[in-house]
């Protein structure tokens, strides 16, 4: 028992071993091997989390010593440890899972890409030839348009002067009758 001046506290805890608490660790880490990854894994993490509940257990009776409070660091202290590291790296692993897949999926769909422009500049090269030949085509129908404009032109120019001639013979005419 602790007495404070503020009253009388029944200590009914008592640490447990550390065999004890690796033992426990053991037990309830082993029954979530999935959420683990692997069973070698299990002792480590069961050491680890033995570690953090004994230094708990000193920095609690350290707390004791210098400020004469008590905190109490229970076997429900411990479990509920275990239950939060386990629920803590089931979370993490799910959001790791989680980026793992996208970025395979954005690899995927760079090599994809990348495969989709290999293709495309073979088929450029391929093309070359024929677009080359199409320019040159393009050139030789725009030099013909030119002169078939040139030769319209000057058809047109003609066909204008003989309508104007046309024109006058008419008049010419129109007068000759009205005479």
């Amino acid at each position: 028992t602790h007495t404070h001046t503020s009253g009388c506290t029944v200590d009914w805890f008592h640490p447990w071993p550390e065999d004890a608490l690796i033992s426990v660790a053991e037990k309830i880490l082993g029954a979530k091997t999935t959420v683990i990854g692997s069973a070698d894994l299990i002792l480590p993490v069961a050491r680890l989390c033995m570690g953090v509940h004994a230094s708990v257990e000193k920095a609690s009776r350290t707390f004791m010593l210098r400020m004469g409070r008590n905190y109490y660091v229970t076997p429900t202290s411990y479990l509920e440890l275990l239950k939060l590291f386990l629920t803590t790296l089931e979370s993490q692993r799910g959001i790791v899972q989680g980026n793992i897949s996208r970025y395979e999926t954005g690899v995927r769909l760079l090599k994809e890409t990348g495969q989709k422009v290999k293709e495309l500049q073979a088929d450029l090269i391929k093309l070359q030839p024929q677009m080359k030949q199409a320019a040159i085509d393009t050139e030789k129908l725009l030099e013909k348009l030119k002169v078939d404009q040139k030769i319209a032109e000057e058809t047109r120019q003609s066909a204008s002067k003989e309508e104007a001639a046309a024109a006058k013979l008419a008049e010419q005419c129109d007068t000759q009758a009205a005479e």
